[in-house]
Parts: C-alpha cells; sequence; structure tokens
C-alpha cells in the first residue's frame, strides 16, 4: 500500500460524535472537566471511531 492509498482513508473527524462524548462526560457526577485531557482524548476518539456509545469503543482488556 502506498501512502496515496493511505492519505485517501483519512477521514475527517466527526465534531458531532466529540460533542456527544464531552456532553456525556458533563453529565456524569463529578465536577465538570475534572478529568481534564483525558475527557478531551475519549472525546477526540469518539470522533475518531464515529460513535460516543461507551459500548463501541474496543480497548486491550
Amino acid at each position: 500500500m502506498d501512502i496515496n492509498n493511505i492519505i485517501e482513508q483519512i477521514k475527517p473527524i466527526d465534531r458531532q460524535k466529540v460533542a456527544e462524548a464531552q456532553n456525556r462526560f458533563d453529565n456524569l457526577i463529578k465536577p465538570v472537566g475534572s478529568l481534564a485531557k483525558l475527557e478531551a482524548m475519549v472525546s477526540r476518539y469518539a470522533g475518531i471511531i464515529g460513535s460516543a456509545d461507551k459500548k463501541s469503543v474496543q480497548y486491550p482488556k
């Protein structure tokens, strides 16, 4: 696979999913923004994978 094929597969981040994930964080029982960078990273990840559903997140177990 050459670099042009890889570049063509890159899609823009889904800003709506980022906002949905951040909204979910903001509505948890904790001070708003208390998880700082963790919230930002997970919200951005939700935008990258295109889902703010906590069940769709894949991580090593």
